[in-house]
């Protein structure tokens, strides 16, 4: 018999999260990245031996790999960090008053103020 999987909706700020725990999502992106490099270094290749281009030296080659990684990486952080940051901004604009202010009472605890005041000014004085 074959299973009834339950589509849940999910919304479209929380598709990364999704992507990152599928299994399917990091074989796609390994065979991309390696079919990606495959096709450069045969194009690469290509161009040297018909002298389009000229070979670098060997170090000038390690320098450029490494460079290339480390804006790799710099790009890469860097859109993460900005995916999270949106995230969080999306998530603050579709919150209803009652949610948001919930939530801005749980942030007031953790900047300073002590559980005990928060619940001060939360009860009503009779």
């Amino acid at each position: 018999m074959s299973e009834q999987v339950e589509k849940v909706k999910v919304k479209p700020w929380q598709w990364p999260a999704e992507w990152v725990k599928d299994e399917k999502f990091w074989r796609d992106v390994a065979t991309r990245t390696a079919a990606g490099l495959i096709v450069g270094l045969i194009g690469y290749v290509f161009l040297v031996l018909q002298g389009v281009i000229q070979s670098p030296s060997f170090w000038d080659s390690i320098a450029s790999f490494f460079a290339a990684i480390g804006i790799t990486g710099a790009s890469g952080g860097f859109f993460f960090a900005m995916a999270g940051v949106l995230a969080a901004g999306v998530h603050l604009l579709v919150m209803t008053p009652e949610q948001r202010k919930a939530w801005v009472k749980s942030k007031q605890v953790s900047y300073g103020k002590k559980k005990s005041e928060t619940i001060e000014e939360s009860s009503p004085t009779t």
